[in-house]
């Protein structure tokens, strides 16, 4: 994650508390498979798209491209119903989490 905190870094030092944001915001981004399974479940395609495109925006406002690319596939998979490629994406996309989260 660090790497990622490089680019806003002004002359060699970061916000004092930009670590933490950043931090916090991918220990939210952690609940984000089961809000979506639970949306699934109850066939909730339009809060599933909502959902998508929050992922998508708050991923390009921290610079994570992970949320950003996971955010727009769930709104492309949702817009088609495609229950089994939704969960195989949060699937994905949580063991992707974790691995930022253990760098």
């Amino acid at each position: 994650m660090n790497m990622r905190l490089n680019q806003y870094k002004v002359n060699g030092k970061a916000p004092a508390n930009l670590e933490e944001i950043a931090s916090k915001y991918l220990r939210n981004r952690r609940n984000d498979r089961t809000i979506i399974k639970h949306a699934l479940c109850c066939k909730n395609y339009s809060g599933i798209i909502e959902y998508g495109q929050l992922l998508k925006e708050s991923g390009k406002t921290f610079g994570f491209d992970l949320v950003t690319k996971t955010g727009e596939t769930l709104v492309r998979l949702a817009a088609e119903r495609k229950d089994e490629g939704i969960v195989s994406l949060m699937e994905e996309y949580s063991k992707s989490l974790n691995n930022i989260n253990q760098e």
